[in-house]
């Protein structure tokens, strides 16, 4: 009968990120330090359920006073150059953005971007005086709404007669009432 079964005995073992070898108690350690257990991770890529989970790890930890100093500090003063900055630009423009969806803009989508909307939505505004023509409030946010839609009255688009300042809450309960 073994009499330190189920013990462990300490082992010499080679940190298979730096090379050097050092002393544990554990019989499977890798690394020296944490610090060569963290690099060896760098450029690594996770599967979708891994992140998922150190993600929910994390979740409701605090940090303490001097681990947001040393975040903030890590960073700052770090100014990307010119030609980075471009670089960036042109990796995350058109076809590799994250928001590309094959090319496709609708039509409305494409006419509310073009300055005749524009010139349209203006002159709306100008003809009410910037008030909300439901509720008759200044100085809030206001939207430019159609009488006729938008989508389904092409021809009456860009007529300002078709047109009529609203505030925001009148905007959102007018097409509210519409949808009913």
């Amino acid at each position: 009968m073994v009499w330190n079964k189920g013990l462990i005995i300490k082992g010499r073992h080679i940190c298979q990120f730096c090379g050097k070898e050092f002393i544990r108690w554990k019989p499977k350690s890798k690394f020296c330090s944490l610090q060569c257990s963290s690099k060896s991770q760098i450029g690594i890529t996770r599967s979708p359920e891994t992140l998922e989970r150190l993600r929910l790890s994390h979740l409701g930890k605090k940090l303490t006073e001097e681990q947001k100093i040393k975040i903030g500090n890590k960073s700052r003063g770090h100014r990307l150059s010119e030609e980075a900055k471009q670089k960036i630009s042109l990796a995350n423009s058109g076809s590799n953005g994250g928001g590309w969806k094959g090319g496709v803009s609708s039509v409305n989508e494409l006419e509310r971007k073009n300055r005749f909307y524009r010139d349209w939505r203006r002159s709306v505004f100008l003809r009410d005086e910037f008030t909300c023509q439901e509720c008759g409030v200044r100085n809030v946010w206001i939207e430019a709404h159609h009488i006729k839609g938008f989508s389904e009255f092409p021809k009456l688009r860009f007529e300002i007669e078709n047109g009529v300042t609203l505030c925001k809450s009148c905007h959102n309960k007018q097409h509210y009432i519409s949808k009913e």
